[in-house]
């Protein structure tokens, strides 16, 4: 069966990657045998085909999740010509490990994470990966924020295999391990307060935490109430602030030296934390009238 495959790399950061795979084949054959490189996550867009594996076949449509295990031989047959349409997700073994790990407590083979083969989608997580999809196909994403939405679809797709398969959802947590998870994210919080004028992402985090990306990530929003990402934005939208409120720098050059990309990166900040854009804060601030500033909304 000759198939026209294509694959769009949309997003490559060393914590995540996301591909969009396109398959279109001449036909409904069943492809050659094939053998996974790596791991990988697959949520079907579009389309529907059969996956053969050594424990049997699996039926893969618009509400299913596959995981392909590194390692594991595999063949592809289709139900009709038009082929489908997939999102692929890829993450660090050691971080694919801890989220298992949440999952599953037999997960302990870190070259194959994952025992599961396949779930279905729940509606909201195949929202997010749609929108994930277009949003990246669109534009550049900030790479923080791309890494969380991520982790929070691998934790969908294993919760909702773990459910399936009738495993115990989530392993209990030791009082030594909350302590631990603590001190980690208490490290983070440090190495973002030094550094949060310089590029930081998970990556950098985890390694001063002493913790894989995917770790860091859940445990941070648990003890903080908010992303490692929402935390470092907020340390950077006070620094401009200041810049702003005493008149010393223009916005751009306050967006910039508080540690934001540009002058968008830091006015759609600004605009999602306080309501209204930082424009009307210099301009309020250069007349001294609090008064007139907008109000967020309660």
């Amino acid at each position: 069966m000759s198939s026209a495959l294509r694959f769009d790399v949309l997003h490559a950061t060393e914590e995540v990657r996301v591909l969009s795979c396109t398959c279109r084949p001449g036909g409904t054959g069943r492809a050659a045998e094939e053998c996974n490189d790596e791991s990988s996550i697959v949520f079907v867009r579009s389309g529907a085909f059969v996956k053969h594996v050594p424990a049997g076949r699996i039926t893969a449509d618009a509400s299913s999740v596959l995981f392909f295990r590194r390692g594991e031989p595999y063949s592809v047959s289709h139900l009709d010509a038009h082929g489908d349409e997939c999102t692929i997700l890829r993450i660090p073994d050691a971080d694919l490990l801890d989220a298992a790990r949440a999952h599953d407590e037999a997960a302990e083979d870190i070259a194959c994470p994952v025992r599961f083969t396949h779930a279905p989608t729940e509606p909201a997580a195949d929202l997010l990966q749609r929108r994930l999809h277009r949003a990246l196909r669109d534009a550049p994403q900030d790479e923080g924020i791309v890494a969380e939405v991520v982790f929070d679809l691998v934790d969908a797709a294993l919760s909702a295999a773990a459910r399936t398969a009738g495993e115990r959802t989530r392993v209990p947590r030791r009082a030594r391990t909350r302590e631990e998870d603590r001190d980690r994210v208490e490290t983070a919080k440090a190495l973002l307060a030094r550094r949060f004028r310089q590029p930081l992402g998970l990556r950098d985090a985890a390694l001063a935490a002493g913790c894989s990306t995917y770790h860091l990530s859940r445990v941070f929003r648990r003890e903080a109430g908010c992303t490692l990402q929402d935390y470092l934005s907020r340390l950077r939208l006070r620094a401009a602030i200041d810049a702003l409120l005493e008149r010393r720098e223009e916005l751009t050059s306050a967006a910039l030296d508080a540690g934001f990309y540009d002058h968008a990166h830091f006015t759609n900040a600004f605009s999602r934390a306080f309501g209204f854009p930082p424009s009307a804060l210099r301009r309020a601030s250069a007349r001294g009238l609090l008064e007139s500033l907008p109000r967020v909304p309660n």
